[in-house]
């Protein structure tokens, strides 16, 4: 059975509509045969098909010309593209003549009576033949050709019903020079609406009133519109949104108003707003890229138009206040000439150096070839998609309809988003400091970036393996001092909670897998010793390379009248399964993997452009210099060496930001849920922490007894009694936090954290502080806890330093050496009264005045001077944007 029939064109009855194939692509040779009527040749039916002058008929048309739609008949959404416009046309005014209403539709009461057989005979009587012939026609032009034009999704244009003829729709389209001539042709010469019709069937907002016909054959064109691409500029770099509403006024009347899609790399819907009421609901909802702006009226240039871009739709009382002069302080002025002249702008050549940049800078109205980026579609900032060629159109103009000024982090994630990789190089340092400082970079960079953005961790911990190691050790003792009375407490400590094998003679010990894995050298063995026993101290101990002894640095010149005596004893060690940087990382960061990271090994290829990025790091020089697609940039921090910091593009040596602080951090990031979300901590903990950290709570934060000596650990604690008993509206807490060198302190008032007495205990004796512990917290909660401090008290550069960042006073506890009390970290500047207060500390009557200021915030001015609140991260990626 035939597939369908083949009718002439002037054949056609109203019921045919629905019948009318589109595609004929699709038909086999076979079929061919049988829909060929007698007498002709295949080749002549496809010329008069592809003329116009015939159709296809089909019971069921895989792409039917038509569809009815809300009652009437429109070409459709999904007709081939390849279906002759002539024929269109003929076929419409075919069944106008037959005295059809608009595009010849029933009204919407009616319905069309079923299709008839295909082997009917056309009943020709029932066609009214023409009173007036067809003398004119209807043109209007638009800006592009028709290559571009028909791969707009636009609609149609058409003349609305009048009283003497029925709809006509603008559906011959031909060159125009260089844009698009399309038109239609009509019986009377009479003022007509022009209408643009969605695909949908509804109107847009561009309709025009009266339009005039002119004689048929004539070219003259009164009303033009023009396709147009709207971005917007964000710092020095265009983008689309995805998110947000463009707004497109006439004579400061609100024309469209186009909901962009989220989720849909800034292509956006058509809403029913109107100037007189805003509308959620989508007029038409294809996506599209592009608008129609009206260029000609009557001959005229339409103006003034704006279009304004705006993050959140507009509400009814902003919309009814826009004028003219708010339209052109707030929004995009639209000037038809530079718009229509773009494609006569050359195509500039890229810069291989810099091919990924395009060749221009952003301008108000840009050719698309000479705008767009090479890289991947990224967002250039949360909420703006970096445009590539791919989401670019040629021949339409792109306008930058809005400007977005960037801050300092808007200027970082700009300057990364012009990378195809981030990378983070972080090296398996000998202990857990370089590792914190370094993981505190990471997390403040990722605070910064897009959240679907993945910064790759890579380690040299392919570099670090199972070890064995001998240390030999020297010491010198006080006169009557056995030494071996603290060899059985060092070796404790020094083991971490390891295996000790053998006999005082020959000791072995295996290190846990969790201890940081390193030489130990003089230095580390000197501290180790000393928060055993002031009696004696190592005067000599293994280098760095274990190859020779040294003395370490902190017992030169030592009182060898005191320290009269001297032993010496050697034990071994070995850890089988050292801690890589990666096992550190997720030690101090459980969950890194699952908050935009990953891991990489330093041999794994990158493809496109790659930021490297190193922080505290004791080496230094470039890591790649054979790489001509790496930046790398070198920040290194205020403990490391911040003089030598770098950077390397394509191998070579460039100048680093200027005007960044010595002093400059890598900001921690407080997590204020991290007590409530913690799954290390009990419910009692979790609900004792939240209550002490509390703004009205007077918290004194305590870490480092270990590095404190022995005998000074209960004066220390007496100094803050001191210092903070008295009239007080809340009870003071000494909070003392870690495990080892905690004294007893019997007689002061203690509890643990763990306690559910402490709601109690707080609302008890104001005057007395109370002294809780706290042991080990979670990273997290820690940083939490030093930033609701008034006060803290501790010996290493970490706590200190996350004090001076978040503004709390401290005092750094001293560590005797050779009976003379020693600040290791120089965190004061030089202030000779703050070094005072911090050395007098284990002196209960005199220490508890100096803190006892410092706690009531007389040296406030003093500690604000000290710390930097310059980020290093974020000073120099922003200044490297600028570049």
């Amino acid at each position: 059975m035939p597939i369908g029939k083949i009718v002439n064109v002037n054949e056609l009855m109203l019921h045919d509509a629905s019948s009318i194939e589109s595609d004929i692509s699709w038909i086999s040779d076979n079929e061919w045969l049988e829909l060929l009527p007698s007498g002709n040749s295949l080749s002549q039916i496809k010329y008069q098909l592809a003329a116009g002058e015939l159709v296809l008929l089909s019971s069921s048309p895989r792409n039917p010309l038509f569809v009815l739609s809300e009652g009437e008949w429109i070409t459709s959404a999904s007709a081939c593209m390849d279906f002759p416009i002539g024929a269109t046309t003929a076929i419409t005014q075919r069944f106008s003549s037959a005295g059809s209403s608009i595009l010849f539709g029933r009204g919407g009461s009616e319905s069309l009576p079923p299709s008839p057989p295909l082997d009917y005979k056309p009943d020709t009587s029932k066609v009214k033949e023409a009173v007036t012939p067809i003398s004119y026609q209807y043109n209007i032009e638009i800006a592009c050709t028709p290559q571009r034009l028909s791969a707009l999704s636009y609609g149609y244009f058409m003349l609305a019903k009048t009283y003497n003829e029925p709809v006509l729709a603008l559906s011959t389209a031909e060159a125009f020079g260089e844009h698009t001539l399309l038109s239609t042709l009509g019986r009377f010469d009479e003022a007509k609406r022009l209408q643009h019709i969605l695909a949908t069937g509804k109107s847009s907002q561009l309709s025009v009133q009266p339009v005039a016909m002119v004689p048929i054959g004539s070219q003259k064109v009164s009303e033009s519109f023009i396709p147009v691409q709207l971005v917007i500029q964000v710092g020095a770099r265009l983008g689309c949104p995805t998110k947000g509403f463009y707004y497109h006024f006439r004579h400061a009347d609100l024309i469209h108003e186009y909901q962009i899609v989220d989720g849909s790399k800034g292509y956006f819907n058509i809403t029913c707003s109107t100037a007189s009421m805003l509308s959620d609901e989508i007029r038409f909802s294809e996506l599209r890229g592009h608008i129609f702006l009206p260029w000609k009226v009557e001959g005229q240039a339409v103006a003034p138009q704006h279009i304004y871009y705006s993050q959140e739709k507009l509400t009814t009382e902003i919309l009814q206040s826009i004028d003219k002069n708010w339209l052109n302080d707030n929004a995009f002025i639209i000037e038809p000439a530079p718009i229509l002249a773009i494609n006569q702008q050359m195509v500039i050549a890229r810069n291989e150096a810099v091919k990924d940049k395009p060749p221009q800078p952003p301008q108000s109205v840009s050719r698309p070839e000479n705008v767009y980026y090479s890289y991947p579609n990224r967002d250039i900032l949360t909420g703006v998609l970096g445009i590539s060629e791919q989401t670019l159109m040629p021949e339409l103009a792109v306008l930058r309809v809005a400007e977005i000024s960037l801050d300092q982090a808007g200027k970082l994630a700009a300057f990364c988003a012009g990378f195809n990789n981030i990378v983070f190089f972080v090296p398996n340092s000998p202990n857990y400091g370089e590792q914190g400082i370094n993981l505190r970079a990471m997390l403040e960079l990722s605070s910064y970036l897009p959240s679907k953005q993945v910064i790759s961790i890579i380690t040299d911990d392919d570099d670090f393996k199972p070890f064995h190691q001998e240390v030999r050790v020297i010491l010198a003792v006080k006169e009557g001092h056995d030494v071996n009375n603290y060899l059985p407490e060092f070796y404790q400590v020094f083991a971490d909670g390891g295996i000790i094998e053998g006999d005082e003679d020959q000791v072995h010990i295996i290190i846990p897998d969790s201890t940081s894995a390193c030489f130990t050298n003089a230095d580390e063995l000197h501290e180790i010793f000393g928060t055993v026993t002031n009696d004696a101290i190592v005067i000599k101990g293994p280098s760095a390379d274990n190859e020779k002894l040294e003395v370490p640095a902190l017992v030169r010149g030592y009182d060898k009248e005191l320290y009269s005596q001297k032993s010496e004893f050697t034990f071994t060690f070995e850890q089988k399964a050292p801690l890589t940087a990666r096992g550190k990382l997720l030690k101090l960061c459980p969950n890194l993997l699952e908050t935009g990271f990953e891991f990489s090994n330093m041999s794994d290829p990158w493809e496109g452009k790659t930021l490297l990025l190193t922080g505290a790091r004791d080496s230094q020089g470039i890591m790649y210099p054979e790489l001509q697609n790496i930046t790398e940039v070198h920040m290194r921090d205020k403990d490391h060496q911040p003089e030598k910091r770098q950077i390397f593009i394509a191998g070579s040596e460039e100048t680093y930001p200027e005007n960044i602080e010595a002093k400059a951090i890598y900001r921690t990031l407080v997590n204020k849920a991290s007590i409530d979300t913690s799954t290390q901590l009990a419910p009692t903990t979790r609900s004792n922490l939240a209550l002490l950290a509390q703004e009205d709570i007077p918290l004194v934060y305590n870490y480092g007894f270990h590095q404190v000596s022995e005998e000074s650990r209960e004066e220390l604690v007496q100094t803050q009694i001191n210092a903070l008993s008295g009239k007080n509206r809340q009870r003071p807490i000494i909070f003392i936090v870690g495990d080892y060198g905690i004294p007893a302190i019997e007689q002061h008032e203690t509890i643990h954290i763990s306690d559910a007495e402490i709601p109690k205990k707080l609302s008890s004796d104001l005057n007395t502080p109370l002294i809780v512990f706290a042991g080990k917290l979670p990273a997290e909660v820690n940083n939490y806890m030093i930033s609701k401090s008034c006060l803290v008290l501790a010996e290493g550069k970490g706590t200190i330093s996350l004090a001076q960042e978040f503004g709390v006073a401290y005092i750094i506890l001293p560590q005797k050496i050779n009976d003379k009390l020693t600040l290791k970290t120089d965190y004061h500047d030089k202030s000779l009264l703050l070094e005072t207060i911090s050395k007098n500390i284990y002196q209960p009557d005199v220490g508890a005045k100096g803190m006892s200021d410092i706690f009531n915030g007389k040296h406030e001015v003093e500690f604000k001077q000290m710390s930097s609140k310059q980020s290093l991260i974020l000073e120099t990626l922003s200044q490297l944007y600028e570049r």
